[in-house]
């Protein structure tokens, strides 16, 4: 009975050091210092701007789109078209319309 006690407490002892022991861990190479963080991000924002049109794309206004929308019932088949335009004019109103039944 005394080996069933001592066995359960060595298993216990290790137990808890397993569950405490801390970890070390390799630095990991892809951390950047803050200021090469902060000049890749303003670098991935200029290359951002400029793949969406540069100036033009900074300086839009408003903008309207048109288009149709399908409709599908519980089996998956289309039921039906809705036109819709949604209109935006920046910073902050923007507004979506949706037309009656379209027939395609």
């Amino acid at each position: 009975m005394c080996r069933l006690k001592v066995a359960q407490i060595a298993v216990a002892v290790l137990f808890a050091v397993a569950m405490f022991a801390t970890q070390a861990a390799a630095q990991n190479p892809d951390t950047l210092m803050p200021e090469q963080s902060v000049a890749k991000a303003k670098q991935i924002l200029s290359d951002l701007m400029n793949a969406r049109g540069g100036a033009a794309y900074r300086e839009v206004i408003e903008g309207e789109c048109h288009g149709t929308r399908a409709q599908f019932g519980h089996n998956g088949e289309v039921t039906g078209y809705v036109g819709f335009t949604d209109s935006r004019r920046y910073p902050d109103k923007a507004r979506l319309e949706y037309a009656a039944k379209v027939t395609i």
